[in-house]
């Protein structure tokens, strides 16, 4: 059963992995994050279970495999390899997707799950983890998704590696491309008449870019910052509407309602940390889309899970 499953999430930031995968009937049993900030909020919301723990050293990777999981899960955090960022695909932070395939070849978990920006598949960081962990036994499956299409009033694309000792290459894609839908849910949807207003403002990365938006869209890509409109800010021929008393920015609870994690999901009480961690959270309803197809691949094919 999927509930006896030992479910390990790595670079776990506020939990948005480790929640989809929990209302799926999964139980996460560890959590490990560098960053004190993401191990607090994670066990404000989901159990005692993270740990602050360095994911590049030999101790956290011998730690992490002496706990045997049959699942692991992971997303490092992506800035290096973000489009405002164009010119650089490799970084300190490039280095945790190394560090993530080291824990999976290390660990041997039957089932893999790794959650990044579209771009990393660029990076030679990447290419050699796929290669590696080729090796190792492991089908893999390979995506672009975009979660508006999976029940996430956001517009945001990110690349889904899933491997498994026990499918055929590209399988899991065929499951995830499935179940898209082309309904996309609007913000105004998602929220019904909470937001009282009609239009939002999210600062451009440049001001050939609008920055106002109508709630009657899903929402742009949820960032790991966010500003109050500025004062010089000029305008866009795209915008819907000028800037006025009408327009605001969205708040830090909101933005993580558009990253669907519940209402009362508490948060850390700096407002940089809680930013940064929803930023770069998985969506909640992306991952137990993702929970559901590894959930479907081990009862259809009566998958026994042995380490």
């Amino acid at each position: 059963m999927i509930e006896d499953l030992n479910v390990v999430d790595l670079f776990c930031g506020c939990g948005g992995m480790s929640l989809g995968f929990k209302r799926q009937g999964f139980k996460v049993s560890a959590a490990f994050d560098n960053w004190a900030h993401a191990v607090d909020v994670y066990n404000k919301n989901l159990g005692d279970h993270a740990q602050l723990l360095d994911l590049g050293s030999a101790a956290g990777v011998e730690k992490i495999a002496k706990i045997d999981p049959d699942i692991i899960l992971g997303g490092p955090p992506c800035q290096d390899f973000s489009s405002a960022r164009a010119n650089e695909i490799t970084g300190n932070r490039a280095n945790l997707v190394t560090n993530y395939c080291n824990i999976v070849d290390a660990a041997q978990p039957s089932y893999f799950v790794f959650e990044n920006v579209p771009r990393v598949r660029f990076s030679p960081l990447y290419l050699d983890m796929k290669l590696r962990l080729g090796g190792a036994g492991y089908r893999m499956s390979e995506m672009i998704i975009n979660a508006k299409h999976y029940k996430v009033p956001q517009s945001r694309k990110r690349l889904i590696l899933i491997g498994a000792k026990n499918a055929r290459e590209g399988e899991f894609s065929e499951i995830i491309e499935s179940l898209a839908t082309k309904k996309e849910i609007t913000i105004r949807e998602h929220f019904g008449s909470e937001l009282n207003t009609d239009y939002y403002f999210r600062v451009p990365t440049n001001y050939n870019r609008r920055g106002v938006f109508s709630v009657d869209e899903p929402s742009q890509t949820i960032r790991g910052v966010e500003r109050p409109i500025p004062t010089g800010y000029p305008g866009h021929k795209l915008d819907p509407v000028e800037i006025s008393d009408a327009v605001r920015c969205l708040t830090i609870k909101e933005r993580a309602q558009i990253q669907t994690f519940p209402s009362d999901f508490q948060w850390s009480n700096t407002k940089g940390a809680n930013n940064l961690l929803i930023g770069n959270a998985v969506p909640v309803r992306m991952a137990e889309m993702l929970a559901s197809v590894i959930s479907r691949h081990i009862t259809e094919n009566s998958v026994t899970v042995q380490k």
